[in-house]
């Protein structure tokens, strides 16, 4: 039997437990602010990720980020880490997680207009139209709420989430090419955890005096989404390619679906489902077709 034979059951579970995790992470938030305020959340999560971080690099010992690499390193865990979680909470004190989870899937549309205006990359023009389509499935989940169709802040919020998180991808870019993806992520781990750690204190109070649902919801998203679910992806990442594993994340609003009616009994409004599937069926196009021709592309790529 071939090594690639071998490996193919590994990578389906790979990608199995990285859609899962990833898609419980939704309701999880939305258990853990009944308990802690969006900040508490999570400076919490990413403590408890950076000790189970602390533990694969010790066992792993990869080469770390250094020199002027930390800058980069800073600056993306300040906003795919810090900002995006933080927005992310925020946004789900009004908006289901189904909902979010759906906006959140608008990131590859945000990380290709910033690698057209930054990188010097090109797209088509279906991969134009998959943006102006995935913008107007989260422009009607944005207005769309429980008392009708107007304007949603917390639908603005998890937006700028998935805008910071893909800016922090554009950042990643480069870094790594000179170090292994499970450096840079337990880095920006520790960055999230650091510059949330004015927040900790009130966090460890709420955790012992508070409910237990709440905690058990904040070490799950440390533990579950953050370390063991992007183990799961770069497994997934070393036997798949980009595209294959990336499409497959679009399923992950459709298991968030699941997970909350099981977990919170919520079911999303249709004109949120529908925008939904707008928005994802902009983000298929652009993955399959977005991209310009060869020989139009300049730039990094």
């Amino acid at each position: 039997m071939s090594q690639k034979q071998t490996s193919l059951p590994i990578a389906i579970t790979a990608a199995a437990v990285t859609i899962f995790s990833w898609a419980s992470a939704y309701p999880a938030i939305r258990v853990g602010l009944r308990g802690f305020k969006p900040v508490e959340l999570a400076s919490l999560r990413f403590f408890t990720a950076s000790l189970v971080f602390l533990v694969i690099l010790a066992i792993k010992r990869p080469p770390l980020p250094r020199g002027s690499h930390l800058f980069r390193i800073g600056l993306a865990g300040a906003l795919g880490i810090v900002i995006y979680n933080l927005a992310l909470n925020a946004g789900e004190l009004t908006v289901s997680p189904v909902t979010a989870s759906f906006l959140i899937n608008c990131m590859p549309v945000f990380a290709a207009l910033l690698g057209v205006t930054f990188l010097a990359e090109r797209l088509s023009p279906i991969g134009w139209f998959a943006i102006v389509l995935s913008f107007t499935g989260a422009t009607i989940i944005a207005f769309a709420t429980p008392n009708g169709f107007h304007f949603g802040v917390g639908a603005v919020l998890i937006l700028l989430a998935a805008l910071c998180a893909s800016v922090m991808g554009t950042l990643q870019k480069t870094l790594l090419r000179t170090y292994p993806s499970i450096s840079i992520t337990a880095c920006l781990m520790f960055t999230g955890a650091i510059i949330l750690s004015p927040y900790l204190p009130e966090a460890l109070k709420v955790a012992a005096h508070g409910p237990r649902e709440p905690l058990f919801a904040a070490l799950f998203l440390g533990i579950f989404p953050a370390a063991i679910g992007y183990l799961a992806w770069t497994i997934a990442l070393s036997r798949f390619t980009l595209n294959q594993t990336a499409s497959l994340l679009n399923l992950v609003p459709i298991v968030t679906i699941a997970i909350s009616y099981l977990w919170l009994h919520e079911i999303p409004a249709l004109s949120s489902f529908y925008g939904g599937l707008l928005a994802i069926a902009g983000v298929i196009l652009l993955s399959r077709y977005g991209r310009a021709p060869a020989g139009v592309l300049s730039g990094v790529r």
